[in-house]
């Protein structure tokens, strides 16, 4: 009796899941064995493509038939329910296969079948030659083959130049990412639609972490702050990647820090789309602006993805860029912390900032100092020097006294706005608290009323992961209730620094923050002899120490251009028109 191995495959694993197809072409496959009446040797339920090059698991039926060659239980037919069933790579793909099945002896057949049987020209005159055997129904065959492989083509194309099509409109595909949620929409011209927009569960912690990385928190500590406010990343199903039958779920674990590297280079959380389908060229999302504003995101990646939007409503992204050079071109700062100011002061007489170096002399020894030789006389002046006449300015400017009334009325009302988020923040940590008490007391009950010592014992080792959860949860909910400060407190600290804002302005670690905040103190950048004199030209909210009893006229403001806190590329840096 002839002996058959069935083969049964689909595509996609949502077949498999939704029981659509795969059940059903075994079932049919059985009825068409009995039918023949072949022993039925094995089943193979394959869930993979069908085209050429995209079968992991094919092989397994070639193999475990050639085993059988030389053996009692010898396979002699291969069945499935079409030809499709059999390959998707067209004829001469199918031809290749059924070939390598003859060679070691199995035919290859379907249960409408297409397949016919082999004809022998030769047969009436009791004779066989490699030329005289052929197969009528080769040629419909082989057309069915392609008919199947044109109708794949057909219906990717459909359905991935859809997706195409939509994600370059701006509308979105697939699952959405952590923090977001997928919505339909109906479109007046595109019909329904996917589009993006915040997760009621999610949302608060993507907003969180984006927010305090743009506010310069490391990420060891955010991580401790999003944790404690009870972040878990989602539950997915996990699956056998052969057989999809569920064997457990992923996911459902706390922050890390790398989980944070990997949320905040993504744009689309501040509504800008960049994928393969887009060439990774950025596309504004459709009806969804982010869950933070684009200058939240360029702050929270720190130069590693930087999103500009344009007047006309186009967006621009880079890479990798040096955060203190945006809006300042292609220009480099050479930060020396051996001469902290030499960016923040200009050569007395061509008006450019001034150099900096150590020569050395004839003992061998180095002298460092700021220098100016730009086709002129050479101006130098010793780095204690000009270090000396700067810090002394410096220490004698003050805020102007309507300035430090604005900053007390301005900072105790941003202070309350951060206070009730740090509430916020520690409500949810409660809440976190509650809940796994709330799970590890469940537990507890189960292990009483439990008679069985395997279960029990499963029970005991959920029990002891819970208490190691909530040990967790209870130290850093009370680290986040700790950051509530007195705001008194902070407020004094906070006038101290209006009361000495040399502490502010003088930053010898961190050269690119003192050059911005000077630009917060001059209209234009002072020369070494302006300091000395005491003539710089200050912004309205700082008064030197030194210039009670200047005249009426030298207090005089100049009409002129703000200047921004970067932008020192210039020596002039505002619009001088004449005195008022």
């Amino acid at each position: 009796m002839s002996r058959a191995v069935i083969l049964a495959r689909v595509s996609d694993p949502k077949q498999k899941i939704n029981g659509d197809s795969l059940e059903d072409q075994i079932i049919k496959s059985n009825t068409f064995v009995k039918a023949q009446c072949w022993t039925k040797d094995r089943e193979f339920n394959l869930i993979e493509s069908g085209r050429k090059g995209e079968r992991e698991y094919f092989r397994e039926v070639f193999d475990y038939c050639k085993s059988k060659m030389h053996t009692p239980e010898k396979i002699d037919y291969l069945v499935c329910l079409n030809i499709g069933r059999f390959t998707r790579g067209g004829g001469e793909d199918y031809l290749k296969l059924k070939r390598e099945f003859e060679e070691i002896g199995v035919a290859f057949t379907d249960i409408y079948k297409t397949v016919g049987q082999k004809v022998n020209t030769m047969e009436d005159y009791g004779e066989k030659y490699d030329w005289s055997i052929y197969s009528p129904s080769e040629p419909a065959e082989v057309y069915e083959a392609n008919q199947r492989r044109d109708y794949v083509r057909a219906q990717l194309t459909q359905m991935i130049g859809g997706c195409i099509r939509n994600i370059r409109k701006g509308y979105w595909n697939g699952p959405a990412p952590f923090g977001l949620a997928n919505k339909k929409v109906d479109t007046t011209e595109d019909g329904i639609k996917n589009i993006l927009e915040g997760s009621i569960k999610e949302e608060q912690y993507m907003v969180k972490i984006l927010e305090m990385r743009a506010d310069g928190f490391p990420d060891k500590e955010i991580v401790k702050t999003v944790n404690a406010m009870g972040f878990k990343t989602r539950i997915m199903v996990k699956r056998d990647r052969r057989t999809m039958v569920k064997i457990g779920t992923r996911g459902g674990v706390p922050l890390t820090e790398k989980k944070i590297q990997e949320y905040v280079v993504n744009p689309i959380y501040c509504g800008v789309i960049v994928a393969k389908w887009t060439k990774y060229q950025p596309i504004k999302a459709v009806m969804f602006d982010g869950i933070v504003s684009v200058d939240t995101f360029n702050r929270a990646s720190r130069g590693k993805v930087f999103v500009t939007k344009n007047n006309d409503g186009s967006v621009q992204v880079k890479y990798n860029i040096k955060i203190g050079s945006i809006g300042n071109g292609d220009k480099r700062l050479r930060n020396n912390p051996d001469y902290p100011f030499k960016g923040v002061i200009r050569c007395p007489t061509c008006g450019k900032e001034v150099k900096a170096s150590a020569s050395r002399g004839r003992s061998g020894n180095k002298f460092p100092s700021y220098f100016c030789d730009r086709k002129h006389l050479r101006w130098h002046k010793t780095q204690n020097e000009l270090d000396t006449v700067v810090t002394n300015f410096v220490g004698e400017l003050k805020y102007t006294q309507p300035f430090i009334n604005l900053f007390d009325e301005v900072f105790t009302e941003v202070w309350n706005e951060k206070r009730i988020g740090a509430l916020k923040d520690s409500k949810l940590a409660e809440n976190n608290v509650a809940e796994l008490v709330e799970k590890q007391k469940n537990v507890l009950e189960c292990i009483k009323s439990t008679s069985s010592d395997t279960v029990k014992k499963a029970l005991e080792v959920n029990y002891e992961k819970l208490e190691l959860e909530l040990t967790n949860a209870r130290t850093n909910r009370d680290s986040v209730e700790s950051t509530e400060l007195d705001i008194k407190s902070i407020l004094g600290y906070a006038n101290y620094l209006m009361e000495h804002p040399k502490d502010l302005l003088i930053d010898r670690d961190n050269m690119l923050n003192q050059r911005q905040m000077f630009g917060t103190v001059f209209e234009e950048l002072p020369t070494y002899d302006n300091l000395v004199n005491g003539t710089a030209k200050l912004q309205p909210i700082y008064h030197y120490i030194g210039n009670e009893n200047v005249s009426k006229e030298d207090l005089v403001q100049r009409i002129g251009v703000e200047p921004t806190l970067d932008s020192f590329t210039d020596y002039c840096l505002t619009a001088r028109l004449p005195l008022v």
